[in-house]
């Protein structure tokens, strides 16, 4: 019976675990996040869900959810540095407008000096965004083979995990490799020159 008992408990445990929802991932810059469609459980799990969005020309799938986050926050960070005293400008006259309009305070850019900075600063970021997805696409329509040489890393590549950090080689390219960071138990691409150290077991 105890037997029995202990059978019945593993298949409602093994039940219970396969219940479970997928992780929610939140969009980035107003992408939405598919785990289903662009996996990344894995360092080839995500590299294939990047050519996967380089085939659909979801550059800004790619951006958001795919590439190394600290690598897009950075760069969407210096863009936007340039993007702000224009965009503070334009919604200042917008507001002004709305203003003029009679638009209800709920229904109109703030007028606190604070929560109207933060409305810039957001505003500056999301177009900052774009200017990096239009980086991305620029980037790969110069260098085709890019794709190519992702698709032989997928097919080819051997696979070496440290920890946060991953890299994937080719048997017969001495000095290139792809390199991939953990982060949020999701791997995405980095953009790392030489190989990460590996711990040492």
């Amino acid at each position: 019976m105890r037997t029995q008992l202990c059978g019945v408990a593993a298949i409602l445990v093994g039940a219970v675990a396969l219940a479970q929802p997928a992780p929610v991932v939140p969009a980035r810059y107003g992408v939405a996040a598919s785990v289903a469609a662009y996996p990344q459980g894995s360092p080839k799990e995500a590299l294939a869900s990047a050519i996967k969005a380089l085939d659909r020309s979801s550059f800004d799938t790619l951006a958001a959810h795919l590439l190394d986050p600290k690598l897009v926050d950075d760069r969407v960070t210096e863009r936007a540095k340039t993007l702000e005293d224009g965009v503070e400008k334009e919604l200042r006259l917008f507001r002004d407008e709305q203003l003029r309009q009679g638009v209800p305070g709920r229904e109109r850019l703030p007028s606190d000096a604070a929560e109207f900075a933060t409305v810039v600063k957001n505003e500056a970021r999301l177009r900052a965004f774009k200017l990096v997805v239009r980086d991305a696409k620029a980037h790969f329509a110069e260098s085709p083979e890019t794709v190519k040489e992702f698709r032989r890393y997928l097919r080819e590549g051997v696979v070496i995990e440290a920890g946060e950090v991953a890299t994937i080689t080719l048997k017969d390219v001495k000095d290139a490799q792809l390199n991939l960071r953990r982060v949020d138990l999701r791997w995405h691409l980095e953009d790392r020159k030489g190989p990460e150290p590996l711990e040492k077991k």
